[in-house]
């Protein structure tokens, strides 16, 4: 359920939270205790089995596991607009990109 108030997040202005979470980029807007960054859990946990595939099909997974975060964390392609994106959530994305293999052997 997306709630939309007056607070708005700090980091990209969005209206939409959800207790205490900016659902646009995941930065927490409530104090400073650590608060769940929705799926993200979800995403660490796809990256663990994906990261235990053979090729090619692992790097295949990864990226789509990439496009999948871009889509949920609207994190942009370009390095420069990655500054509204959580830190948590953009080191498990710069992870999963570093541990794409695009040398394996062809079929």
């Amino acid at each position: 359920m997306i709630i939309v108030s007056n607070e708005k997040c700090p980091r990209c202005s969005s209206t939409n939270l959800n207790q205490g979470v900016c659902l646009i980029c995941a930065y927490p807007t409530t104090g400073d205790e650590e608060i769940p960054i929705p799926y993200l859990t979800e995403f660490k946990n796809r990256f663990e089995k994906i990261d235990k595939s053979k090729e090619p099909t692992r790097t295949k997974r990864l990226s789509t596991l990439m496009t999948d975060m871009e889509q949920i964390y609207s994190i942009p392609i370009l390095k420069s607009g990655s500054g509204t994106v959580n830190p948590q959530v953009m080191n498990l994305y710069k992870k999963v990109s570093k541990a794409r293999s695009f040398e394996f052997e062809e079929v």
